[in-house]
């Protein structure tokens, strides 16, 4: 089944996993669904990080551990990461 997750769902689970009820956290978590989402939720995330009402810290680079992806930054912090495969722009 494809979920299409809603902002607060997506934030929820990645950096607050006890909002959720255990059976959303169980479909988020059995690799049995294909996660989606918009890039609508993205905008509103980036939002509400202008506004200080989320702290993210390193969200792109955590993404860039995901299997097969290769981080492309101009990033000096992120470069200096060696946890992360950063490829550097520059």
């Amino acid at each position: 089944m494809k979920l299409l997750l809603d902002t607060p769902i997506w934030l929820w689970a990645l950096f607050e996993p006890e909002r959720l009820s255990s059976a959303v956290r169980a479909a988020l978590a059995s690799g049995e669904h294909e996660l989606w989402l918009s890039p609508i939720s993205v905008r509103q995330a980036l939002l509400l990080v202008e506004r200080g009402r989320v702290r993210v810290g390193c969200f792109l680079a955590a993404t860039a551990q995901v299997p097969g992806l290769t981080l492309v930054t101009a990033d000096a912090r992120l470069i200096a990461r060696t946890e992360y495969l950063v490829m550097a722009n520059g």
